[in-house]
């Protein structure tokens, strides 16, 4: 889309809500002042023309005076909120970040309730019951939460904020106001931080949307990017240049890194704006005040893992309603490319939401995994023991592999339709005639056994997700 359509789009937009361009100035000129980013000028028109796209303070006014939905209304200018999961998810393999699902934006959770976290090929604190590259839900709502793990008890699994950035791992007690960070692989030591200062805890893990094709071995070592203390609550308010320093800083980045991945990003998306000059990104965390180009904010939330709603809160901006457009819609012109975190996995039945797991969660955890001849799919099938869970397929990979793996984690798994019409998965194996589907480890050990010609595999299993146990209070 060039500018020019764009312009004149604009101006039906604003004509099919009733309204002038003359009235919408003078309304921000009372609402905010003619001095303020929300004021939109009677040369805003001509300003699209020439190919400058408004500031993010335009748009919220834009949608306060037309009553236009301010997701949808970004999207009209080029930029796609729904896409910033799985950006955020493929620009961020290395260290643990949190992750944002695109559907809270329409509905953000009121109190205590989750979080998501991806976590880094550096991160093998808790492997191998939690893989890198496997996206984890904590329940910030458990008592371990407020209290802290008690001394004695346990190690409980949790996902944890400390001076080293975030990890997924197992929490134990070492006094009243200490804890013990305590891996399961040994190449990674174990870490001792005081609660509040240097390490809080952000929730019990639950539930994890898991890899299960060429599943990444951790590796230690790497960055050991140290953070200031004390350890900022996510609950508090932050200013906003506080706001990109700490989550710089939970990333694991410094400034020279930051601005390579922003080249990265705008190479991706194919828009030179999206990158942000070095001496640019040092700026940011010296002022409160928001980037000029939308497409600079969008690049600061994708570097830094940030939520968009908290950069908002943050920069003290207030919109009538982040509803995304849905991530399935049809592209827009002139708007981001569909990422393929989108554009690759198909859900069937919007079975998605029925487990407690965002949709935009599996299409991340399925853009990063990629289909190698066509688009992945979300199912919903049973293991061995009869237990419904939510897979992802490759229907393309439907021959079984016959090679010899050193760990039940590294095996791959299939998804296998019976005559009857059901749909089981599992580590599958042929003797004699017969073919035997065996739980995964993550589950229950369990086996189902039937003649070969009463199956046929459907495709690869190459992810799953399963929920842990849950915790006594």
């Amino acid at each position: 889309m060039t500018s020019a359509e764009l312009a004149e789009r604009t101006r039906e937009f604003i004509t099919e809500a009733g309204l002038s361009l003359s009235r919408i100035s003078a309304f921000t000129r009372a609402r905010h002042g003619a001095g303020s980013a929300y004021f939109i000028a009677g040369s805003f028109l001509s300003s699209i023309r020439r190919g400058l796209t408004p500031h993010l303070c335009q748009i919220v006014a834009l949608c306060e005076a037309t009553g236009g939905n301010f997701a949808r209304v970004m999207t009209h200018f080029g930029f796609d909120l729904a896409q910033l999961t799985g950006l955020q998810s493929r620009f961020h393999a290395e260290r643990t970040v949190l992750l944002t699902p695109s559907e809270h934006l329409a509905h953000p959770p009121s109190g205590p309730g989750h979080l998501f976290a991806q976590i880094g090929r550096l991160d093998g604190m808790a492997f191998p019951e939690v893989v890198p590259g496997s996206i984890v839900r904590a329940d910030t709502s458990h008592p371990v939460v407020s209290r802290g793990p008690k001394v004695g008890s346990e190690p409980v699994l949790c996902l944890v904020d400390h001076l080293q950035g975030l990890s997924c791992c197992y929490v134990s007690a070492e006094s009243e106001k200490s804890v013990l960070l305590v891996p399961r692989h040994l190449p990674f030591p174990c870490l001792n931080y005081r609660l509040g200062d240097q390490a809080r805890i952000l929730g019990v893990v639950d539930a994890e949307l898991r890899p299960w094709r060429n599943p990444h071995v951790p590796r230690a070592g790497g960055s050991r990017f140290e953070r200031r203390a004390p350890i900022p609550a996510l609950s508090r308010p932050q200013r906003l240049c506080e706001l990109l320093r700490t989550s710089r800083e939970r990333v694991g980045l410094h400034f020279r890194n930051a601005h390579g991945l922003s080249t990265r990003i705008a190479r991706r998306l194919g828009k030179t704006d999206f990158a942000i000059a070095l001496g640019t990104l040092s700026d940011y965390e010296a002022s409160d005040k928001v980037p000029r180009h939308i497409s600079k904010v969008l690049s600061l939330c994708v570097l830094y893992a940030i939520d968009f709603r908290r950069y908002l809160q943050s920069a003290n901006i207030v919109v009538n309603s982040l509803t995304p457009v849905h991530p399935r819609a049809a592209p827009v012109p002139g708007v981001i490319p569909q990422d393929e975190s989108v554009t690759n996995v198909t859900a069937a039945g919007g079975c998605c939401f029925s487990h407690g797991f965002p949709c935009s969660l599996f299409h991340a955890c399925g853009g990063r995994l990629g289909g190698e001849s066509g688009p992945l799919q979300i199912l919903s099938a049973c293991c061995a023991h009869r237990r419904p869970h939510l897979v992802i397929v490759n229907p393309c990979a439907g021959q079984l592999e016959e090679d010899r793996w050193r760990e039940a984690w590294q095996r791959p798994m299939y998804l296998v339709k019976k005559r009857d019409g059901t749909q089981v998965f599992g580590f599958c194996d042929v003797h004699e005639g017969m073919m035997t589907v065996h739980n995964p480890p993550a589950l229950p050990y369990a086996v189902e056994r039937f003649p070969l010609g009463e199956g046929t595999v459907a495709g690869e299993v190459v992810a799953m997700l399963r929920h842990f146990a849950p915790l006594q209070s």
